[in-house]
C-alpha cells in the first residue's frame, strides 16, 4: 500500500492538472463579449490626407493583410508618405489604392471607417 501522504500528493498532482486543462480550454474557446476596440498604430488621419482627404473616400475594405480603397480621383494620392505610414506595397488602379499592411489592416480599415462617419 502508498503511503497515505504520498497519495495525496498524487491526487492533487492529478486534480491540478485536470484543473489546468479544464481551465485552458475554457479560455482558448471564450468568446469575448465586449468589442474590443483594436488600434492600429498607423496614423490614419494622415493616411486620409494622403489618399485626398475625406471627401475623396468612396469606399474602405480589408482582407487579411490588404486595406482596399475606393477613390474619386487618384490623382492626389501620396505614395511615398503612405510608404512612411508603414505600408509594404501598394496597387493603383483606375479609382482604387490597396495598401498592404499586414496584421494591422483589419484595425487601419475600423478606424478609417470611424472616421469617414
Amino acid at each position: 500500500m502508498l503511503d497515505n501522504g504520498l497519495a495525496i500528493v498524487i491526487v492533487v498532482l492529478v486534480a491540478a492538472l485536470v484543473i489546468g486543462i479544464g481551465v485552458r480550454f475554457y479560455l482558448k474557446n471564450k468568446k469575448p463579449t465586449n468589442k474590443v476596440i483594436k488600434r492600429s498604430g498607423v496614423n490614419t488621419e494622415r493616411l486620409i490626407e494622403s489618399l485626398g482627404g475625406k471627401e475623396n473616400i468612396v469606399l474602405v475594405d480589408n482582407s487579411l493583410s490588404k486595406v482596399s480603397v475606393q477613390l474619386k480621383d487618384t490623382r492626389p494620392i501620396q505614395i511615398e508618405t503612405i510608404k512612411q505610414l508603414g505600408a509594404t506595397g501598394i496597387v493603383q488602379n483606375q479609382d482604387k489604392v490597396t495598401m498592404i499592411f499586414g496584421k494591422v489592416s483589419e484595425a487601419i480599415a475600423q478606424e478609417i471607417k470611424e472616421i469617414l462617419k
